[in-house]
């Protein structure tokens, strides 16, 4: 990484160039919305794709110092979520042992709060996860594995960290309709995490078809741009009065 990129992190995070909006996550039981999950949007410059923001970050050792920053903002802008809404906010396994971490989730003002463990990170490498997934628990705070990608080694995440939640990444939701092997390695990651008590999100739904064969594979919960795109908390919440039924 160029030191030019570790500075114009350095100014995000001194400028607080960022902000949290929020995606509606809905039952597929009921069809009503359970929950929102809180995502950052930075407004330096042009450029807002998170995802090569918080690599830059990372690649810059500034990484968890980022995630600790859009945490805080997630948790702030959450304050006045309605009762009976989850909050599901993003964290890696760097920023989750880091004790500012616990401390931030501990200072919260949600009642009701998943945090996301990001599945792509090397979960294997860091065995006080699942001391760091009992504390939060204790807290009262849902555990999920974020990005599950159906492979051997999501498998092996799911059945060592045993989350509540396992959210299908929405690379898996885009190739459902064209192939078949995915529809299969789908229908097993529903089986196994179902058999392990956990409940499965799927993200990135933003076809009818998506989402039918989201239902018909058993997922318990779905979110996606076809039925509610990331907005601010008021929006999120009126967009999420609308039932799928």
């Amino acid at each position: 990484m160029a030191a030019a990129d570790s500075a114009l992190v350095r100014r995000v995070l001194d400028q607080g160039a960022y902000r949290t909006v929020f995606q509606p996550i809905y039952s597929l039981a009921t069809g009503r919305v359970t929950g929102l999950e809180a995502l950052t949007r930075f407004t330096l410059g042009t450029l807002d794709a998170p995802t090569w923001w918080f690599t830059q970050a990372h690649a810059a050792e500034l990484g968890v110092e980022l995630e600790l920053a859009t945490l805080r903002c997630a948790l702030e802008s959450a304050r006045e979520l309605p009762e009976g809404l989850t909050l599901s906010v993003n964290v890696s396994p760097a920023a989750l042992l880091d004790p500012r971490t616990m401390l931030a989730l501990t200072r919260r003002h949600v009642s009701d709060l998943v945090v996301e463990i990001t599945e792509q990170a090397p979960l294997h490498g860091h065995p006080q996860l699942l001391q760091h997934r009992e504390k939060l628990r204790g807290m009262g705070i849902g555990v999920a594995i974020d990005d599950v990608v159906a492979t051997r080694a999501s498998v092996r995440h799911l059945l060592r960290l045993r989350p509540d939640i396992a959210k299908a990444d929405l690379s898996l939701t885009a190739q459902l309709e064209a192939d078949w092997r995915r529809r299969l390695l789908a229908r097993n990651l529903v089986r196994i995490a179902h058999g392990k008590r956990a409940r499965v999100v799927a993200e990135g739904v933003e076809t009818p078809a998506q989402l039918e064969l989201w239902r018909r594979l058993g997922a318990d919960a779905v979110q996606g741009f076809l039925l509610a795109t990331p907005a601010p908390l008021d929006q999120a919440v009126a967009a999420g009065a609308i039932s799928l039924a």
